[in-house]
């Protein structure tokens, strides 16, 4: 049910999106991918949310069958969950791109001689497979990876294993999902993004919500194994707050020692700026320096050698020529 929930969300996320006549593809996106997010955390870690914080104070007590306390509840909930997600995951990644390449195939060579199939080209074969739909691919890849980080992190005090079985799982799915787009996909044309863009976002909404879900199952649901009984609860409160002030002050003081950028991506993009000032912006439009280029300034008006023209630089560019640049 929560794998159908999931992928059925996406569709509808699309048509309520396109509703909204959004200006610019980047909120089209953010606003889709927001929803996908709210209903499918809600179906995926409702019930669990449900069973570690609710079912006992509600019902009295936790779900017969499944362990003595409701920790013992939620790890077996938790523990099936991602054990069947190996399952999902050969079924999704495998089985069902194996029968959707066989439907394809019968249906655009039908009518066709055996005899003639043998002398299809590549290119023919690849044409017959099944397209790849980037946008829900994107959307549903990452939210999938978004849930298995939930799943992870948000109950790890119950069933501490979860994120090596996460790890396992997306060891499993990296290698069916790339012998799909190798062998069952059409190829897909490489797009380029400036990052992850909302889906970031979701990461760390679910990193901030495993604080205090950590913490209410450890001074709450467990709290019979940690405070003795007379134990105040005015107390307990105190603790779980300040506990995940710990924490969040934590995780703020390493995030901020972190470098948002890495050293080598730095360099990069101060290369890059400087081979736009140095070249694309130091010429005029017939190819010859101004006379406030960069150029001409770094060495006192003396022209160099060598001025390239903007549709020289521009076909170096496209067969990948590099320029031998250092930064001053």
């Amino acid at each position: 049910a929560i794998v159908a929930i999931n992928v059925g969300t996406i569709p509808i996320a699309e048509i309520l999106t396109e509703a909204e006549n959004h200006r610019t593809e980047t909120s089209y996106q953010d606003s889709k991918i927001n929803k996908v997010f709210l209903v499918t955390m809600t179906s995926s870690f409702g019930g669990l949310a449900y069973t570690a914080f609710v079912e006992a104070p509600l019902e009295g007590a936790c779900t017969p069958g499944l362990g003595s306390t409701c920790m013992d509840a939620l790890a077996e909930v938790v523990g099936t969950i991602l054990i069947d997600r190996f399952v999902i995951t050969v079924f999704l990644d495998n089985i069902i791109p194996r029968v959707m390449t066989f439907w394809r195939y019968k249906k655009e060579t039908k009518g066709v001689a055996d005899s003639r199939l043998s002398e299809f080209t590549k290119f023919e074969l690849e044409f017959i497979l099944d397209p790849f739909a980037l946008s829900r691919e994107i959307i549903g890849r990452y939210m999938d990876q978004v849930h298995m980080f939930g799943y992870m992190v948000l109950f790890v005090c119950a069933f501490p294993v979860a994120p090596f079985l996460g790890y396992f799982s997306n060891i499993l799915q990296i290698h069916q999902f790339g012998y799909t787009l190798l062998f069952r996909k059409q190829r897909n044309f490489p797009v380029g993004a400036q990052d992850i863009g909302s889906f970031q976002d979701c990461f760390q909404k679910v990193a901030f919500l495993s604080i205090p879900s950590n913490m209410g199952l450890i001074f709450f649901t467990m709290r019979e194994f940690y405070f003795p009984a007379d134990f105040p609860t005015e107390y307990v409160v105190w603790l779980f707050f300040g506990t995940q002030a710990l924490l969040l002050t934590l995780v703020n003081a390493i995030g901020g020692a972190m470098l948002s950028i890495p050293e080598s991506v730095d360099l990069q993009l101060r290369r890059r700026e400087f081979i736009e000032a140095e070249i694309f912006k130091g010429l005029s439009s017939e190819g010859q320096e101004r006379q406030d280029s960069p150029i001409r300034n770094r060495h006192g008006g003396k022209k160099r050698d060598q001025v390239y023209s903007l549709a020289s630089i521009s076909r170096s560019y496209s067969h990948g020529s590099k320029f031998a640049l250092s930064l001053p």
